[in-house]
């Protein structure tokens, strides 16, 4: 498997996790992947993210909004 930075190549998550560093189709895409996959089960994972991410809990809850309204 091909590493790059600290995600596998496969997952399509961005190199560049910071915020500041991603587009806005950038943030949506991975808080819907991880919402499909039932990460927003856990408590927490919100903030969790937020702070990979280097944003706040309201823009991971924004970003989820979003995915939802486009259908991603």
């Amino acid at each position: 498997m091909q590493h790059h930075g600290s995600r596998p190549a496969h997952t399509g998550w961005p190199r560049d996790l910071s915020a500041a560093a991603l587009t806005r189709k950038e943030k949506v895409q991975p808080v819907a992947k991880l919402y499909a996959a039932s990460l927003f089960a856990t408590r927490h994972a919100a903030e969790h993210l937020a702070g990979l991410l280097g944003a706040s809990h309201a823009s991971v809850y924004n970003d989820l909004k979003q995915a939802h309204s486009a259908g991603a």
